[in-house]
């Protein structure tokens, strides 16, 4: 969908995530849409190792992967509601990891 800067929004009661035209150094990117079922975050690590986070710290992940002009007030105060309701309602997860198979099975099985 994005390599870089997927677009999460909530609509009708559900968090959706849009491809966006911000896809980093390569131009990864799609115009289609899907719903959120987890949050993955990704560290790059000598061993596959996946944990679930508790909402503080989801709220703290998602936080600091958004792409945002942080000392606008109110682009601030419109975001921060939305990433409250991410980490209180969808799993989030921390996936340490090396750029395997074994990392794609172990974060599936996490979240399945």
């Amino acid at each position: 969908m994005n390599d870089d800067n997927p677009i999460i929004r909530y609509e009708d009661g559900r968090f959706l995530v849009y491809g966006s035209p911000w896809s980093g150094k390569t131009l990864c990117y799609r115009n289609v849409v899907a719903p959120v079922n987890a949050l993955v975050r990704l560290e790059q690590f000598p061993e596959n190792r996946i944990s679930r986070l508790e909402p503080l710290q989801a709220y703290a992940s998602v936080i600091a992967a958004v792409s945002t002009i942080r000392w606008n007030h109110d682009i601030m105060s419109l975001l921060v509601p939305t990433i409250e309701r991410v980490a209180m309602t969808v799993p989030c997860f921390q996936l340490k990891c090396r750029p395997d198979e074994e990392a794609v099975q172990v974060c599936k099985r996490a979240i399945l």
